[in-house]
């Protein structure tokens, strides 16, 4: 059995997010708008010129603090918002990530529960 050591946040980070797509499945160090990642074929595909390639993008925050195995596998100690690719690209132009009070802006915190409902709004709007 290994043992890793403990991590000990002296005080809450500030939590941001890259909705621009495709974080971590891009190339390393370039515009996250640049590469789509296609799953079932493991291809990256270069967007020239830099778009979002999904249609709706879902951001989660998990809020209890600390938070701990226990409870990140919790849905409902997380909190979504749902916003359409139309939406980011009209309020952020090429932006590439986002804070906690414009995601607020944009669309309403919701609970697990209601993701389904809000991305087929946002599919149909």
């Amino acid at each position: 059995m290994r043992v890793l050591p403990g991590w000990v946040r002296r005080r809450i980070g500030v939590c941001a997010a890259g909705p621009a797509g495709g974080a971590g499945r891009g190339r390393p160090g370039t515009d996250p708008r640049k590469w789509t990642w296609l799953a079932s074929t493991d291809e990256r595909i270069e967007n020239d010129p830099p778009a979002r390639p999904a249609d709706v993008y879902v951001s989660c925050l998990h809020g209890s603090v600390p938070a701990t195995n226990r409870n990140v596998r919790n849905p409902t100690a997380w909190e979504f918002w749902v916003i359409s690719q139309q939406t980011l690209d009209e309020e952020l132009g090429p932006q590439k990530s986002v804070g906690l009070a414009t995601l607020d802006r944009l669309a309403a915190r919701i609970d697990w529960s209601d993701i389904k409902e809000a991305v087929d709004r946002c599919s149909v709007a």
